[in-house]
């Protein structure tokens, strides 16, 4: 079977998978893959909760917060823009983890947060959203014994990196640029081999 993809979510995909190392040696932080967790395009509510993130990665020390952002040769795009509604998830996640940690490992339930701290309004302890919210949020604890480096990731993924450089809109961002595959490879143009 041939699986191939289209898009941002089809290349993080491929650069989460069969590009993992690289990834890893480009974050600078002497960690590998084998010790840590990728979550691929984990969501958190998109209307009413905090949004969907492209990857997250628990690393030893450090969780990743992650956009990707997907540039072709024939486009002049070296100043990124992120939309306001991203930049505010990954200042909402950072909180959220300080937040938990924050709370003594005994008391650590969503409900003995303080939303109003982030502005954010909490889902009912019965939805999916909580329990979703509440079982990532455990995974940190589970991970780490007291609050992780947090960085917020934009991974510019081009099928021209040499000599380009990357800017976004806002300082909160480090930037991590690797080349793509020649998407002509595929059965489709600008479709990519995901096996």
């Amino acid at each position: 079977m041939q699986l191939i993809g289209y898009g941002e979510d089809s290349y993080t995909m491929y650069v989460l998978s069969a590009e993992i190392d690289i990834l890893f040696s480009k974050l600078n932080d002497g960690c590998g893959p084998q010790n840590s967790i990728v979550l691929y395009r984990p969501c958190f509510g998109r209307k009413h909760g905090i949004g969907e993130f492209d990857f997250i990665i628990l690393a030893s020390n450090t969780v990743y917060l992650g956009e990707t952002k997907l540039i072709y040769s024939g486009k002049n795009y070296n100043n990124i823009i992120l939309k306001q509604c991203q930049i505010d998830r990954h200042d909402k996640m950072e909180k959220l983890i300080r937040l938990w940690f924050e709370l003594p490992s005994n008391e650590r339930i969503l409900l003995m947060l303080e939303p109003n701290r982030f502005h954010l309004k909490l889902p009912t302890k019965n939805s999916g959203l909580y329990q979703h919210i509440e079982s990532f949020l455990s995974l940190l604890s589970s991970k780490y014994s007291s609050l992780p480096l947090v960085k917020n990731k934009l991974l510019v993924l081009s099928d021209v990196i040499d000599g380009k450089e990357f800017t976004v809109n806002t300082s909160d961002f480090d930037i991590t640029s690797m080349r793509i595959p020649d998407p002509s490879v595929s059965v489709l143009p600008k479709y990519i081999n995901l096996r």
